[in-house]
C-alpha cells in the first residue's frame, strides 16, 4: 500500500502457490484474479482472501479487452474460458491441439481475436488464431521454432521457461514472441 516499500503477506485462501499472472480488474480494483499452480484464484476485497475458482496447472490469465467478465486461461497447455467473471471455466478445443505450455495475447485493434502461442516442452509447437473471441481457433504457424537460443529459429530452446506473446494494441496483425529471443509477425 506504500509503492512497494513494505511488504504483507496476501495470500489466505490461496495458500503456497506458483504464480503465474495476476490481473486487476479494470474498473474494479478489489478484484482480482491469479493463475497459479494450484489454479485460477479470485479475489473481490483486495487480495484479503482468495477463492479457488478451478484447480490445475494455469500459468496464463487475460481479460477479453472490452468485457472483463470474459477471461481467458492456459492450463497445462490448453485454453480455457470464462464468461462469468471468472466464476466457471469451459475448455475450448475446437481447432486446437494438446501442448505443453501456452500464452494468450489479445488486442483492442479487434476484441475478438485471441492469440494462443502453445510449445512442446522446450520448443514452438503452433500458434493458433481465434476470429470469434475464443470458441474457436486456426492454426497460423507451426514453424520456424520462434523459441529456439538462434536468431534465426533452429533446433532447442526453453519455452518450458521463457515464454510470452503480446499483440499489437493498434493492428491485430502485429504480434510478438518472446522466448529466449524476441520474433515478430
Amino acid at each position: 500500500t506504500d509503492g512497494g516499500v513494505t511488504w504483507t503477506e496476501s495470500n489466505y485462501g490461496m495458500g503456497n502457490a506458483t504464480v503465474g499472472r495476476m490481473i486487476i480488474h479494470p474498473t474494479d480494483a478489489s478484484t482480482l484474479y491469479a493463475a497459479t499452480s494450484g489454479g485460477i484464484f479470485k479475489t473481490t476485497d483486495g487480495g484479503q482472501n482468495w477463492v479457488l475458482k478451478d484447480g490445475g496447472n494455469y500459468k496464463e490469465i487475460v481479460f477479453k479487452t472490452d468485457n472483463p467478465d470474459v477471461l481467458y486461461a492456459s492450463k497445462s497447455g490448453s485454453f480455457y474460458k470464462s464468461t462469468d467473471a471468472g466464476e466457471n471455466w469451459v475448455q475450448i478445443t475446437n481447432g486446437l491441439v494438446s501442448s505443453s505450455r501456452a500464452v494468450i495475447a489479445v488486442t483492442p485493434a479487434n476484441t475478438e481475436v485471441v492469440y494462443f502461442l502453445t510449445t512442446s516442452s522446450s520448443e514452438f509447437k503452433a500458434l493458433y488464431r481465434s476470429t470469434d473471441a475464443g470458441e474457436s481457433f486456426t492454426e497460423m504457424s507451426n514453424s520456424p521454432n520462434i523459441m529456439s537460443w538462434g536468431c534465426n529459429g533452429g533446433s532447442g530452446g526453453q519455452a518450458w521457461y521463457d515464454l510470452d506473446i503480446a499483440a499489437d494494441p493498434n493492428d491485430e496483425s502485429t504480434i510478438f514472441a518472446g522466448g529466449v529471443n524476441c520474433f515478430k509477425s
